[in-house]
C-alpha cells in the first residue's frame, strides 16, 4: 500500500504505489483507533474465555455449607500425626480451631462458592521450639490461603500460592 514515508514541509506524508502523497497524520488516526478497537475487542474474549462457569469452577454457585466441625486431613509441609487433632469449627462467620499448640480464631466469609478466611489469631501459652514452629506454619498456611472450595468428596480444601495448601473434612 505505502511504498515509502517522506517529509514535506514538516508533515510526514506516504507515498501510495501510484506516487500520490498521503498525510500521515490522517491514516494514523483511523489506523489507531482501528487497532485500539481490536485489541479491546481482543482482551474483552480472551476474559471471557478465562472466566470458569459454574461447572467449570466445581459445581453450582451456591454457598457452601460449612457450619460445624472440621477436622484437618492434610497441610502441605507440615506433618500432622504428632499433634492430635487439629480442628476447624465454623461458626455464623467465625472460625475457632485447635492447632498444633494452642487454640485460634479467625473470621471467614463466604463468596459465591468460596470460602475467604482472615490470619488467625493464636491464643494460649507456649510450646516446645518444634511445635512451635509447626505452629507459625499452621497458620501460615491458613494465612496464606486465598480461598477454599468444596471438592467433590465434600472436603474443605484451602488454597494459597497457586496450590492446595491444606485439606479439612467435616467431623
Amino acid at each position: 500500500m505505502c511504498a515509502v514515508i517522506g517529509h514535506r514541509r514538516r508533515i510526514p506524508f506516504y507515498f501510495d504505489l501510484r506516487g500520490f502523497p498521503l498525510p500521515l497524520i490522517h491514516r494514523t488516526r483511523r489506523f489507531m483507533i482501528v487497532i485500539t478497537l481490536v485489541c479491546v475487542g481482543a482482551v474483552g474474549i480472551w476474559a471471557l474465555a478465562r472466566t470458569p462457569s459454574p461447572v467449570q469452577a466445581g459445581g453450582a454457585m451456591t454457598p457452601p455449607d460449612i457450619e460445624g466441625v472440621w477436622t484437618v486431613v492434610s497441610a502441605r509441609d507440615l506433618s500432622l500425626r504428632r499433634y492430635g487433632a487439629l480442628t476447624f469449627q465454623f461458626d455464623q462467620g467465625t472460625l475457632y480451631g485447635k492447632s498444633p499448640c494452642r487454640g485460634f480464631r479467625s473470621d471467614y466469609r463466604i463468596e459465591g462458592d468460596n470460602v475467604i478466611i482472615t490470619r488467625p489469631d493464636l491464643s494460649g501459652g507456649l510450646c516446645d521450639g518444634a511445635t512451635m514452629e509447626a505452629e507459625e506454619a499452621f497458620a501460615r498456611l491458613i494465612a496464606e490461603s486465598e480461598f477454599a472450595r468444596m471438592d467433590d468428596s465434600g472436603d474443605l480444601v484451602l488454597f494459597g500460592l497457586g496450590s492446595e495448601a491444606m485439606r479439612i473434612r467435616r467431623k
